[in-house]
């Protein structure tokens, strides 16, 4: 669990999962083939203008957000 806001730069990242985040998750970084995210929930918002690339390249199925999107 992370209260406050998250920055995570997904440049070189297999995988995230099981994390809480009481704020915003903003990611950033270069999409460099197949990143996974599992059980992942944002109580605020998913900042995706940070990325290198097409942001509808990720699955984003498995992360709930509590506000919205941002791309």
């Amino acid at each position: 669990m992370h209260d406050g806001n998250v920055e995570i730069d997904i440049t070189d990242i297999g995988s995230l999962s099981n994390a809480i985040v009481r704020g915003n998750l903003t990611i950033i970084g270069t999409i460099t083939g197949n990143t996974t995210f599992s059980n992942i929930k944002v109580e605020g918002d998913l900042d995706l203008s940070g990325i290198d690339g097409n942001p509808f390249d990720l699955d984003l199925s498995d992360i709930e957000v509590g506000r919205g999107t941002i791309i």
